[in-house]
C-alpha cells in the first residue's frame, strides 16, 4: 500500500499549514505571466504533478481545489509552449537545436500528465517521468533499490 492511499496520512497533511501555505504559493506562482516567469510557472507545475495524486490532494485540501490547479498548470504550460514555439518560427536555428526539441517533447510530456491528473488517471511517475524530470528519478530511484 502507497502511503497516499491512506486516509489517516492524508488527514495528517491536509491539517499541516506548510501545506496551506505551499498550494497558496503554486497557485499565486502559477498565476504568474508565463512571459515573465516561465521556469517559476513550470517549476509550481511540477509540484501540481508530483503532489496532486488524488489521495493525497483531494483529501487534504478538496477536490475542487486540485481540479482548479491541475487546469491552471496545463493552460499556463500551453501558454509558455506557444510562446516558445512563435519564438522559434522565425528563428532556424532555435527550432533545429535538439534542446529545443527536447524542450517542447518535455513541455508536451508534462502537459499530458496534468492532463491525465484532469481525467483522474493513474500516474506512476516513478515508471513514467517526465522527461525532463529522467535524471531526478533515475537517481532517486537507484539509491532505493541499492
Amino acid at each position: 500500500m502507497v502511503p497516499w492511499n491512506d486516509a489517516s496520512a492524508s488527514e495528517w497533511l491536509g491539517k499541516q499549514e506548510a501545506w496551506q501555505r505551499l498550494l497558496k504559493y503554486i497557485c499565486a506562482t502559477l498565476e504568474s505571466d508565463p512571459r515573465k516567469y516561465p521556469n517559476q510557472i513550470r517549476a509550481a507545475a511540477a509540484m501540481v504533478i508530483l503532489l496532486g495524486r488524488e489521495g493525497i490532494w483531494s483529501i487534504a485540501s478538496g477536490q475542487r481545489e486540485r481540479e482548479h490547479l491541475v487546469a491552471l498548470a496545463k493552460r499556463q504550460l500551453a501558454q509558455i509552449k506557444q510562446m516558445y514555439s512563435i519564438e522559434s518560427r522565425g528563428n532556424s536555428t532555435l527550432s533545429g537545436d535538439p534542446a529545443y526539441k527536447k524542450f517542447m517533447q518535455t513541455l508536451d510530456e508534462e502537459m499530458r500528465l496534468l492532463e491525465a491528473r484532469m481525467n483522474g488517471e493513474e500516474i506512476n511517475l516513478a515508471d513514467a517521468p517526465p522527461s525532463s524530470w529522467g535524471d531526478f528519478w533515475n537517481l532517486t530511484l537507484s539509491k532505493v533499490q541499492s
